[in-house]
């Protein structure tokens, strides 16, 4: 297991190719924080894809198109996060706040980082 400001490259790195992969765009900005030894949490700004932005303007709900895109990202993001990094994810809940195209993502783990570090 690589350092903690390795790791924390490592899952940005990470969150952003699903990103790209899924929405066809990077992110802004985002900033990993390990809130307790089994939670982290990345703050990220998106933004938000045009198709998308564009239904929202006219009116229409893209609400369970949102939660789709939310479960696949989530999905995605725990493969990545297994298979290059080796973390034990119970589960990753996520937000997307339209208005701001702020997205908070936390990834539970089984076990502490403390436990996995060298």
């Amino acid at each position: 297991m690589p350092s903690i400001s390795a790791l924390k490259n490592d899952i940005m790195r990470l969150n952003n190719k699903v990103n790209m992969d899924l929405y066809g765009h990077g992110i802004k900005t985002q900033k990993v924080y390990l809130v307790h030894d089994e939670v982290i949490m990345i703050v990220a700004d998106n933004k938000r894809i045009s198709a998308l932005a564009a239904l929202d303007s006219c009116g229409y709900n893209t609400s369970s198109i949102n939660l789709v895109l939310l479960n696949l990202f989530k999905k995605r993001l725990k493969e990545e996060l297994q298979n290059e990094l080796s973390l034990s994810i119970k589960s990753i809940l996520k937000d997307y706040d339209n208005p701001t195209q702020t997205a908070i993502t936390n990834i539970v783990l089984r076990e502490p980082l403390t436990d996995l570090m060298p």
